[in-house]
């Protein structure tokens, strides 16, 4: 009797908390599979989206687009090899896409387009950084927690397992859904979940994961001839011959003085075998000199969380995609059969 009381509890512990996060989980893993779905979107609503991309415009296309603004203060998310758009980061939550001519496609505010609104409720629940954030925080730990407890619980029936869904009116039915759905799909969900805590999470998850954590410390370089920081041309060039076979993933242009011209830039840098393609290589061409930050110098673990985030969007393979497009919707049909089950149960 007594060694039925652990099943029992982790049972009720498993029916009730999961109750209550299913429905987030259901909104989470259905905006996360249409964001996998963000480029082929884009491509639809925007004809130079699928334009070859040239990277010889690229410096006279940042030009354009930082005499588009008056505030000079930007972060260009560039071009990828399948998205010929530039994404344009401004203060106050203002955004725009420009074409590889830097020609304005879209501009908007907050998350007034149809990526952006799912972004915002992916990750925050369009509830801000505080609550929004917080609640996607806690659905991941405590979808972790009821994946651990599942698969207690399912183990000495494994022998039994089915791949196999019923969608009919019986209870049973219903719970025996869940666990055919939910037995595969253990090491799927534990991926996305731990990878999104330690997105939402990230210093937390540094202070966690890396006992002795230290970021490699940038590499200055004072040079008798610094490159000019108005010479677009000259810095892209210098950041290429630094990092043979590198990709240019992003630009930040900054004010020095409000009352002069003089702009310092930034380059961002995806160098080949990199764990993060999202760029943490980079070049700051300051009026002193260079500092340069080199991310093949950090260490493993440093390297490791930056893979989360690949790992998360699913930015490795177009088959590594369309497997994430299918998890999603198979998260979505766990937690369909959770709330149907417990519904049937309760209520029928």
């Amino acid at each position: 009797m007594l060694q039925l009381v652990p099943t029992l509890l982790l049972k009720t512990l498993h029916c009730y908390i999961g109750l209550l996060v299913c429905g987030f989980l259901f909104c989470i893993s259905l905006s996360g599979t249409l964001l996998l779905l963000k480029r082929e979107y884009l491509w639809i609503s925007y004809d130079d989206a699928r334009t070859a991309i040239d990277y010889t415009k690229l410096p006279n296309t940042v030009r354009s687009i930082e005499n588009s603004y008056k505030q000079k203060d930007l972060f260009v998310q560039l071009h990828t090899a399948n998205l010929g758009l530039h994404k344009v980061f401004l203060p106050d939550r203002r955004y725009a896409y420009h074409n590889q001519s830097g020609q304005l496609l879209n501009s908007w505010t907050g998350n007034n387009t149809i990526e952006d609104w799912l972004l915002d409720f992916h990750h925050r629940f369009l509830l801000g950084n505080t609550i929004g954030l917080n609640m996607a925080g806690f659905s991941g730990l405590l979808s972790i927690f009821l994946a651990l407890i599942g698969v207690f619980l399912w183990w000495p029936y494994r022998r039994f397992w089915k791949p196999k869904l019923r969608f009919s009116a019986k209870h049973s039915h219903a719970r025996s859904s869940h666990t055919n759905l939910g037995a595969p799909l253990l090491l799927p969900l534990l991926l996305l979940t731990v990878t999104g805590v330690i997105l939402v999470y990230p210093t937390e998850s540094r202070w966690l994961l890396q006992n002795n954590f230290s970021s490699v410390a940038p590499k200055t370089i004072l040079q008798e001839e610094p490159i000019s920081i108005a010479d677009v041309d000259a810095q892209i060039e210098f950041a290429l011959d630094t990092f043979p076979g590198a990709k240019l993933r992003w630009l930040q242009s900054q004010v020095l003085d409000a009352e002069t011209p003089l702009i310092e830039r930034t380059i961002g840098l995806s160098q080949q075998g990199a764990w993060d393609t999202s760029g943490k290589t980079s070049i700051q061409f300051k009026a002193q000199g260079l500092v340069i930050k080199d991310a093949r110098r950090q260490s493993n673990s440093v390297r490791a969380l930056g893979l989360s985030y690949v790992l998360h969007v699913g930015g490795i393979h177009l088959l590594y995609r369309l497997t994430l497009i299918f998890v999603g919707l198979a998260m979505c049909a766990l937690s369909f059969f959770a709330l149907r089950s417990f519904y049937l149960r309760r209520f029928r």
